[in-house]
């Protein structure tokens, strides 16, 4: 596996059908390892609607600041 033993962090990945999760899972095909950041916020705001049963790691507005930090 090409990347076994990496770490990617990929942003914009709250919605299953997103160009963010096609990206998580060829990442995870190749070994690594991923941290997913999304914003179900901004999405509800879209045409397309928030996914609500998309699955992130970080949920926060990483254009703020004052965004939640992961533990």
């Amino acid at each position: 596996m090409p990347l076994s033993g990496r770490v990617a962090l990929v942003t914009g990945a709250s919605r299953r059908i997103g160009i963010g999760t096609a990206i998580v899972s060829r990442l995870k095909q190749d070994g690594a390892r991923v941290l997913l950041q999304g914003w179900a916020e901004h999405d509800a705001e879209q045409t397309w609607g928030a996914d609500p049963d998309a699955v992130v790691d970080i949920e926060a507005d990483l254009a703020d600041p004052d965004a939640r930090r992961p533990d």
